[in-house]
């Protein structure tokens, strides 16, 4: 299996997996089991703009070769006053549209894009940079991080019980 279809396959799992696991959870998008803890509004939010504009933003900029760096901040809490406001219709409208964005980016790569390809990372939480290839970055930075986050709002729909 190639590269390219591999990556488009784990785009395609995450997403359903994603949008399965928010489903119905409308009414309680807030909820925090305990003040320390993300909700999934937080979790969403997150997910939605790290790296800062999206992932599907930075590996489109890797690609077409117009990034050459960028920042990298750890657990940062991205929810804006206006996503505040948004309810899980819109939030999983945004939600789609990075993941499409990143199928077409992954769709219009070559197979020499994902390990050929370079960015510099500045990794801002143990300040230092190093550089990323296209295949890191979605190993990295998509699979492992947004898994990551799907089984942390797995275990809030399951403290729920909904």
């Amino acid at each position: 299996m190639s590269l390219k279809t591999a990556h488009l396959q784990n785009i395609s799992d995450i997403k359903g997996e994603l949008f399965r696991l928010i489903e119905g959870m409308d009414y309680c998008l807030d909820w925090k089991p305990n003040p320390d803890s993300w909700s999934v509004r937080d979790v969403i939010c997150h997910m939605l703009d790290t790296p800062e504009k999206g992932i599907h933003r930075l590996i489109e900029g890797i690609i077409h070769g117009d990034l050459r760096e960028f920042n990298l901040e750890p657990d940062l809490l991205d929810v804006t006053p206006e996503r505040l406001a948004n309810d899980i219709d819109q939030l999983r409208r945004e939600l789609g549209q990075i993941l499409e964005g990143l199928e077409q980016a992954v769709s219009h790569a070559s197979e020499s894009d994902f390990e050929g390809k370079t960015i510099l990372a500045h990794l801002i939480a143990y300040g230092r940079d190093e550089e990323r290839t296209t295949q890191s970055l979605l190993e990295g930075l998509f699979d492992r991080h947004w898994r990551g986050h799907l089984g942390q709002i797995s275990s809030l729909k399951e403290a729920l019980g909904v």
